[in-house]
């Protein structure tokens, strides 16, 4: 009892509060990393949505494709040749738009999508 009487009024009063205003700071900055931690999240299901629409996109375009070269060769050639090289160059970029879009993502996970690909 001794040590609390040398301290003032202020000073006890300070003290008793500073220990809940403390572990209000505390609960605010696992409050922060929580919230950073589902942003994370976010963003990174964003990225792999991104990244299954354009493979979605590809899927569609080697379909075309490969309609488009069954016709050619079914005619023996006869046919669907303009087509089929413009198809091809459809292909292409979509093909390279998904390349762009793996080499500019940092997501680990779709690493193996992007070796595939190459």
């Amino acid at each position: 009892m001794n040590i609390l009487n040398r301290f003032s009024l202020t000073s006890k009063i300070l003290s008793l509060a500073l220990l809940p205003l403390l572990a209000c700071v505390v609960l605010v900055f696992m409050s922060l990393k929580s919230t950073k931690d589902s942003l994370n999240a976010h963003q990174s299901l964003f990225t792999q949505i991104n990244i299954s629409a354009k493979v979605s996109k590809l899927i569609h375009e080697l379909q075309k494709e490969r309609g488009l070269s069954a016709g050619f060769l079914s005619s023996k050639g006869s046919k669907f040749s303009s087509e089929l090289k413009s198809q091809r160059t459809s292909t292409d970029l979509v093909l390279d738009e998904l390349k762009q879009a793996l080499a500019n993502n940092k997501d680990s996970r779709l690493l193996g999508t992007m070796l595939i690909i190459r």
